[in-house]
C-alpha cells in the first residue's frame, strides 16, 4: 500500500543515474511517478536536476531545468548537461583503439579531468594505472557523446555493451523495449560469449509479474519479446528466459549487474528461477 508523503519542504529532485527516460521529467510524470502534488515551499514547480557523477571524479556535469530541452537525436536520452566549471570532458575511442578525441556526436568512452579526480586507488597501483593516466585524465568506463554545443549524453557502461555480429548493442535500448510489454516486471539484456562464433549471443532475461500463467501465455510473451527486440536492434535474441520476480541481480542503488547476470547464466545458476524458456522445470 502506497502512502502519500508530505513534500512541502522539498525544493528539487536530484538524479545522477544514466539513461533516465526523458518522459520522466515532464511535470505530470513526476507527479504520477511519486504519487504526490509537486508543489514546493514557494508555490512553484520544483526543478528536476539531472547530473553526471562518477565516484572517482565527484560531480562532473549538471542540467537544472525542468523542461526537456536537450535530447539526443532519437529523442530518448536526456543530456546530463555541460561540464561543471573546472571540469574537462573528452570522448575517446574505447581501447585498444589509441586514436585521438572523437568529434561531436561521436560515441565513445567518457574521459574526465578536473581537480576533483582521485589520486588513485588505495594501495592498488595496478588498478589505478588502468583508469588514471599520468597526465591526469580519468577513464570512467562510461559510454557517451558530446554534441556540437558541448552537452554531454551518457549512454551506458562500456563493459555492458553487447557485441553481436560485429555490431555494438546497448542493453538499455533493448531493456526499455521489453519493459513496456504487459506482463513484464523488469528485464535485462546481456551478451554471453560464444566460442563457436567468436562473438557474443544476445540473451534477454525478463521477470514476469505473474509466474503462474499458462505455458501458452508464457510462450506468447516470449514471442512478443523476440519481436520487440528484433524491431529495436535488428537482432533476434539467441535466448529469452522468463524468470521469477527478484531474479535479476542489482546493486544496492537498483542498477542491473549485467556482468554478474552473465556469469550466472554461464554457470547455469538460474535454473530454479526460470518459469519458461530453455532450462525451465516443466517449461519449453
Amino acid at each position: 500500500m502506497r502512502r502519500r508523503i508530505a513534500v512541502f519542504t522539498v525544493a528539487a529532485l536530484l538524479t545522477a543515474a544514466p539513461g533516465v527516460p526523458a518522459q520522466l521529467y515532464a511535470p505530470q510524470s513526476l507527479e504520477s511517478y511519486f504519487r504526490l502534488e509537486w508543489e514546493v515551499t514557494h508555490g512553484k514547480k520544483g526543478p528536476a536536476i539531472e547530473g553526471y557523477v562518477y565516484n572517482q571524479a565527484m560531480w562532473t556535469a549538471e542540467r537544472m531545468r525542468l523542461q526537456i530541452d536537450r535530447l539526443d537525436a532519437s529523442g530518448k536520452v536526456l543530456s546530463v548537461g555541460r561540464p561543471c566549471r573546472g571540469v574537462t570532458v573528452r570522448i575517446m575511442p574505447p581501447a585498444p583503439d589509441d586514436g585521438g578525441p572523437l568529434p561531436a556526436n561521436g560515441e565513445g568512452e567518457i574521459w574526465v579531468k578536473s581537480p576533483g579526480v582521485m589520486q588513485g586507488y588505495y594501495n592498488n597501483p595496478g588498478a589505478t594505472a588502468e583508469v588514471l593516466r599520468p597526465d591526469g585524465w580519468l577513464r570512467t568506463g562510461d559510454l557517451g557523446f558530446v554534441d556540437a554545443d558541448g552537452y554531454l549524453f551518457v549512454t551506458g557502461r562500456l563493459k555492458d555493451v553487447i557485441i553481436v555480429g560485429g555490431e555494438n548493442l546497448a542493453p538499455a535500448d533493448i531493456e526499455e523495449a521489453v519493459d513496456h510489454l504487459p506482463g513484464i516486471r523488469y528485464s535485462a539484456a546481456v551478451g554471453v560469449d560464444s566460442e563457436r562464433t567468436g562473438t557474443q549471443r544476445l540473451y534477454v532475461v525478463a521477470e514476469v509479474r505473474e509466474p503462474g500463467q499458462t505455458p501458452e501465455a508464457l510462450s506468447h510473451l516470449i514471442k512478443q519479446i523476440v519481436s520487440r527486440v528484433l524491431a529495436t536492434c535488428g537482432h533476434r535474441p539467441a535466448r529469452v528466459l522468463l524468470v521469477r520476480p527478484g531474479t535479476i541481480p542489482k546493486t544496492s542503488s537498483g542498477k542491473i549487474q549485467h556482468s554478474r547476470l552473465g556469469h550466472l547464466l554461464g554457470a547455469g545458476a538460474l535454473q530454479d528461477q526460470i518459469v519458461h524458456g530453455p532450462g525451465a522445470h516443466g517449461g519449453a
